[in-house]
């Protein structure tokens, strides 16, 4: 095994690619090859001492029996300690082991932050203390990115929901290049992109984030509807029931909570060994034993949910011996438990004339409209279909009737069914219907009430078929298309 790793390591050379031609060799003198199988291992090989020695130490943190100074990821490590002088004993350790190893720590990139301390405290003890790294100074700061995972010194989460909305935009107003625009991918194309792309950089970290304010989750949501509004191509009054539920999408609370329920899942499935398994469970029965409402942390926040999607069973067989579920079983779980959440919550609440309607054509707001699926096989009535679904969302905006000022609760009811301005485009509607449609489609059609056709030819479509269910979406799509310059649908 030594013979073969000094084989791979000796006489290496290198050079590096510019615009398809490989420049000039160099000798490579130090390192592990990046991205290679035995890289990552003998890197660990490498650095284990150093994290055994600043474990033996002793002047780490510790829960309970559970040694924590120093959690790494790859070469980012991370010191913990509860006094300026055990955390500066260790500083010096990891001095001591890159001297004698040849290797040097990036200063640079390496900063000191000091929980719980006052805004007064800190700000005369930071002027004081002084931490040193080898030669170099390091700077205490109040804020830092650990492994992607921006930290703060207060245990507060708006520094990380501003750059994830800031992350948010950014991306997707990137991917408007790549097709996520009206006139490029199809809705629900778009859709997945931002649901595959967008929102995993911005929720990056999220399970560790500690109780969102009400500030905190009004600008995340506000990001996510204003996202749906632009793929969809809504006007900024659309409601956030409306705009989200015509893709699909749950709230960006409820994405953050399904998150940090997997990330319990990942956790409470390592074998008991696992420091992480150890500390989780450490939390866990501490939480249990105090329950007390002003602990923070992962517990206290994991507990919450699970009483919130009535998931307490689980983990409360888990701590009593039984093992966690699968991967695949509680992914199915948490996704059920959502979804019923998010859709019950909904229903009950109170809700305006406008998304009552909404819903009526809409009803299962966990799945994208019909008029988003009618979309993907039909690639010549694309503006048709997006006026069809802005005519779902303005239901119940009642005003006078410009064409016969006429008084009306629902405006867009009103064109469609007895308006006497647009009486010759009902004719020719139902002339198509009568002639490209089965007689038992046209017949159960014409029978029903106006409320109950509104909501069918919206969206309320599971009484027909799929493939004619489609096709009458795309036949009210190219009809209605007539009423887009009415001055209430064509609203901002």
């Amino acid at each position: 095994m030594r013979k073969l790793l000094v084989n791979c390591y000796q006489d290496v050379k290198a050079s590096v690619v510019t615009n398809g031609e490989p420049g000039p060799l160099f000798d490579v003198h130090q390192s592990v090859r990046q991205g290679s199988v035995l890289g990552s291992w003998l890197y660990l090989v490498y650095i284990n001492e150093l994290l055994q020695t600043l474990e033996n130490s002793r002047y780490g943190i510790a829960i309970q029996d559970i040694e924590c100074a120093s959690p790494t990821q790859a070469d980012d490590i991370a010191l913990v300690s509860l006094s300026p002088q055990n955390l500066q004993e260790m500083l010096t350790i990891c001095g001591s082991y890159s001297r004698k190893w040849r290797f040097h720590f990036n200063t640079s990139k390496t900063k000191v932050m000091v929980f719980g301390e006052s805004v007064n405290t800190g700000a005369k003890l930071s002027n004081i203390r002084q931490w040193g790294l080898l030669q170099s100074n390091l700077q205490e700061v109040d804020s830092h990115t650990h492994v992607g995972v921006q930290l703060n010194n207060k245990l507060r989460c708006n520094t990380q929901v501003d750059h994830a909305c800031n992350k948010a935009r950014r991306t997707l107003f990137s991917l408007i290049g790549y097709g996520v625009r009206p006139e490029g991918l199809s809705v629900l194309s778009a859709s997945k992109l931002y649901m595959t792309v967008v929102v995993p950089g911005a929720l990056y970290g999220c399970e560790l984030w500690n109780v969102l304010s009400g500030s905190d989750l009004a600008k995340l949501e506000r990001t996510h509807r204003q996202a749906a509004k632009l793929i969809q191509q809504l006007p900024q009054r659309t409601s956030t029931t409306a705009s989200l539920a015509m893709l699909g999408w749950l709230p960006m609370e409820v994405l953050i909570d399904r998150r940090k329920l997997l990330f319990l899942g990942r956790l409470c499935r390592q074998d008991f060994s696992t420091t992480a398994n150890r500390v989780l469970l450490c939390r866990l029965f501490q939480h249990q034993m105090q329950n007390t409402s002003k602990q923070l942390g992962f517990a206290q926040d994991i507990f919450r949910i699970l009483r919130k999607y009535g998931l307490e069973d689980s983990l409360r067989s888990y701590l009593t011996g039984s093992e966690w579920p699968c991967k695949p079983l509680w992914k199915k779980t948490v996704a059920r438990a959502t979804q019923v959440y998010y859709t019950d919550s909904i229903l009950s609440a109170e809700s305006s004339k406008n998304v009552e309607l909404f819903l009526d054509a809409h009803r299962d707001i966990t799945k994208p409209h019909p008029a988003w699926l009618a979309m993907q096989t039909c690639h010549t009535g694309r503006p048709q279909l997006f006026f069809l679904a802005r005519l779902c969302t303005v239901r119940g905006l009642g005003q006078s009737c410009e064409h016969c000022v006429t008084d009306t609760a629902d405006l867009v009811q009103h064109l469609v069914t007895v308006c006497p301005h647009f009486v010759d485009i009902r004719e020719y509607y139902w002339m198509v219907m009568v002639n490209e449609f089965p007689v038992e489609v046209s017949r159960l059609l014409f029978n029903l009430s106006d409320e109950d056709f509104m909501n069918t030819a919206l969206g309320d479509v599971a009484k027909l078929d799929d493939n004619l269910a489609m096709a009458f979406l795309k036949l009210t799509a190219r009809v209605w298309y007539a009423l887009r310059n009415t001055t209430l649908i064509h609203y901002q």
